[in-house]
């Protein structure tokens, strides 16, 4: 073949042509990227991982899942419990208020491609140790206060937004001095505050025998629940001190409470509570609650064996 008085080789001019056609990189033409398949999302992961998962009686546990590509998760209870609703990543689940319950919880991650396979997590609550409750053994009557303790502290049962049952307690601090408290003490202590009561407490000639009025062999801790009205209140709670029995006392140190129920315990491993005066204490303080502070507590009790 001849052009412009040249030669042509056929064979050549035919091969280019077909690459230029084609869109080659070699004829300058850039290859178009392959779109990856649109698909369901894989299996979701979950956070804690489990299999299996261990709660105490009405705690609360958030539940995490991943599945890249989701767009709305779907969950899902099976057994006792409370799951809040939502479909989201993230849920809540509430354990029941008793030991020895199970609950299995299922997630499938969603997009407009489909579903995934599901996952799940099997979630028991510990059984209900032996223990007996501050209620039955103990009084709120050791009010203390540098100053007037009516002046600086209020205190009501009522049953509206308990954790459990209708007898929780609200306390009310009131920073009228630079600190104030309660003790839980034995009837045989006294009724109030009194010198006299003060008297029988720290000298343990009132004392009760915790051990015996659970039929318990031992003790382990103390365990409550507690929340604050607004979440930021700062108390510390106690089981004896270094004047009250049983000696030498054991403390929580100052919690921050928060505005949801939350349970606390106070470890009395080797404390004697065979002797003890001072059962349960609360302390506030204006250095940390400057305006005062209103909280809560519900079921107080003392945890051991049989």
């Amino acid at each position: 073949m001849w052009k412009s008085g040249r030669p042509v080789n056929l064979p050549l001019f035919l091969l280019a042509c077909t690459l230029v056609l084609a869109g080659t990189e070699c004829c300058g033409s850039a290859s178009k990227p392959v779109e990856a398949e649109a698909a369901a999302p894989a299996k979701p992961s979950l956070t804690p991982t489990g299999p299996e998962l261990v709660l105490q009686p009405g705690a609360a546990q958030t539940l995490h899942s991943t599945s890249p590509g989701a767009t709305r998760f779907e969950w899902a209870l099976e057994g006792e419990g409370k799951l809040a609703p939502g479909d989201g990543d993230t849920v809540l689940y509430t354990a029941p208020d008793h030991g020895g319950a199970m609950a299995l919880v299922t997630v499938v991650a969603h997009n407009k491609e489909g579903a995934s396979p599901q996952s799940s997590i099997s979630i028991s609550t510990a059984a209900t140790p032996p223990a007996v409750s501050l209620a039955s053994i103990g009084i709120p009557a050791g009010w203390m206060a540098d100053g007037d303790s009516t002046a600086a502290i209020s205190l009501s049962t009522g049953s509206s937004g308990c954790h459990t049952g209708a007898d929780c307690i609200q306390i009310t601090y009131r920073a009228v001095g630079e600190w104030a408290g309660i003790v839980w003490w034995p009837k045989a202590c006294g009724p109030n505050g009194a010198p006299a009561s003060w008297q029988r407490a720290r000298a343990c000639s009132c004392s009760t025998d915790v051990l015996r009025a659970g039929n318990l062999h031992s003790i382990g801790k103390v365990s409550f629940w507690a929340r604050g009205e607004s979440g930021r209140e700062v108390v510390e709670f106690k089981v004896g001190d270094d004047t009250l029995c049983p000696l030498p006392g054991r403390s929580s140190g100052d919690l921050t409470l928060t505005a949801d129920w939350r349970r606390y315990e106070i470890d009395l491993g080797g404390l004697d509570m065979r002797r003890a005066a001072a059962l349960f204490t609360w302390v506030a303080t204006k250095l940390h609650n400057p305006k005062g502070a209103t909280f809560y507590l519900d079921d107080v009790q003392f945890e051991g064996a049989r």
